[in-house]
């Protein structure tokens, strides 16, 4: 099961891309406000519909997207041509990638890391990010914590995550305490006349300790340079934070 081959078109009229845009609001200001980079060359890994990638188009950086998803790719060349934007839109794993120049910038958001269900993967991609990075070079990004899929994830068995007149949107989640892996069905019936047509994608994600992702990150080539749990607040983690913002600069 190919995830996001039905999913994408749901996920693009959504509110899925509104977390990017929120993304795209704040993170040029904190980076300037750490000493990061402020313009340059941008590469968002899981790039999906572009909205984020073409959010800092539109503020002046050269822009690289890169996504496994044929179809959410279609969505952000679609959209770059609908904003007049210019941008480069890639086929690619982020375990291994190529560009020929280097960034000033990475990025990698609404916890696209997770997806990665092992540790190996998850070096992989540090490594490939230090590898496609100036020196001095950021990599900035979120991840959900354990506790945000043990906890927030598994607040309810299935729950309704969109309905419009045009279809219905059920997330069933399922989480093993053993591998810190959470594994969420999406079942989406879409309206067709008179009937519904049916979709399921399975989204696997997995938590890992914060130490341990600092760790891997050192490991790879980067200080940290910040970890914050709330955006919003810019506040250290907390043992019950969902979510965590990291900032790490290429040494």
């Amino acid at each position: 099961m190919t995830i996001y081959a039905d999913f994408a078109r749901f996920y693009a009229s959504g509110e899925y891309p509104g977390y990017s845009m929120r993304i795209a609001d704040r993170i040029p200001e904190l980076l300037a406000d750490w000493g990061g980079p402020t313009s340059g060359r941008l590469l968002d890994l899981a790039c999906g519909t572009g909205t984020f990638t073409l959010e800092m188009a539109a503020r002046g950086w050269q822009v690289s997207g890169l996504d496994q998803s044929d179809q959410m790719l279609d969505f952000a060349r679609a959209l770059a041509v609908e904003r007049n934007l210019r941008a480069t839109f890639v086929k690619g794993d982020m375990r291994s990638f190529k560009f020929q120049k280097p960034f000033d910038l990475v990025t990698c958001w609404f916890d696209s890391l997770n997806y990665l269900l092992n540790e190996g993967d998850l070096s992989k991609a540090f490594t490939q990010v230090r590898t496609a990075l100036k020196r001095g070079g950021w990599f900035v990004f979120d991840m959900n914590t354990i506790c945000g899929l043990m906890a927030g994830w598994m607040r309810d068995k299935a729950y309704v995550q969109a309905e419009t007149e045009r279809y219905l949107e059920l997330h069933r989640p399922v989480f093993d305490y053993e591998s810190n892996i959470v594994t969420l069905r999406i079942t989406i019936f879409e309206k067709e006349g008179e009937l519904y047509r049916r979709y399921d994608e399975l989204h696997s994600e997995k938590g890992y300790p914060q130490a341990l992702i600092q760790s891997m990150l050192e490991m790879a080539g980067f200080e940290v340079m910040q970890i914050l749990g709330s955006l919003k607040d810019l506040t250290p983690p907390k043992p019950d934070s969902g979510r965590i913002w990291v900032a790490a600069q290429a040494v």
